[in-house]
């Protein structure tokens, strides 16, 4: 460090580079250690129960069966963001709870719930035929797409989000069994890239996450 004593003061003063150094570099280390990189846009936010990816991770195009019994890519996702959940029809508490709760985040007043896609991927296509997939759905919005096909079809699509299930052992009855499944839900951004895991938070946790990626994609935008 250059520095030099005023003669009538005598308080040590700091050269002209240093102080356009520390200028430059003091930001750099206020993001480093707020966790967030200066180079890429707005700071994403802090909210609860919602795990941001460092880095967005593209999703593989994958064709599965909707609810209407018609072929369906992810690729048809893009343009919106995207809440992505794995789960089955027969699922006695988590499913329900995650459709009541988009259903609430599609009814806000605080969001353009056009601006979204609601899809639940079912990891029961043995049991969940499209029929039975868009009788479940309709009970939460007839917004909601559903996806279904053979677990071995859905399996590299879940293991592309990093999601797991598996089947129980059947009993007697070859339709009384169990799906263990991932419980949290995931986020698509408008290019088809995985963003964020959330983990059951408020709806509005949810609306700000979505507001963000929203006016991220805004100010791309308007950067091109």
């Amino acid at each position: 460090m250059h520095t030099k004593r005023n003669k009538s003061t005598g308080v040590m003063l700091i050269d002209r580079p240093f102080k356009q150094l520390i200028f430059i570099t003091l930001p750099i280390l206020v993001y480093l250690t707020l966790g967030v990189s200066p180079t890429y846009g707005n700071p994403a936010p802090v909210l609860e129960r919602i795990r941001i990816l460092d880095t967005p991770r593209p999703i593989n195009d994958a064709e599965i069966i909707n609810q209407n019994g018609e072929p369906f890519k992810l690729s048809e996702l893009h343009g919106k963001i995207s809440l992505i959940f794995f789960g089955f029809t027969n699922c006695p508490d988590v499913c329900p709870v995650v459709m009541a709760k988009w259903r609430d985040l599609q009814r806000s007043d605080e969001i353009d719930s056009d601006q979204l896609n609601f899809v639940f991927i079912s990891v029961d296509g043995e049991r969940d035929t499209p029929e039975v997939l868009k009788r479940f759905l309709l009970d939460f919005s007839d917004k909601f797409i559903g996806l279904t096909s053979s677990p071995q079809k859905i399996k590299p699509i879940a293991k592309n989000f990093s999601a797991a299930f598996f089947k129980d052992n059947p009993s007697t009855n070859r339709e009384s069994y169990n799906v263990h499944h991932s419980t949290h839900s995931f986020v698509l951004d408008q290019d088809g890239s995985l963003r964020a895991e959330i983990y059951n938070p408020p709806v509005t946790a949810m609306i700000n996450y979505v507001e963000f990626l929203l006016n991220e994609k805004s100010i791309t935008a308007s950067d091109k």
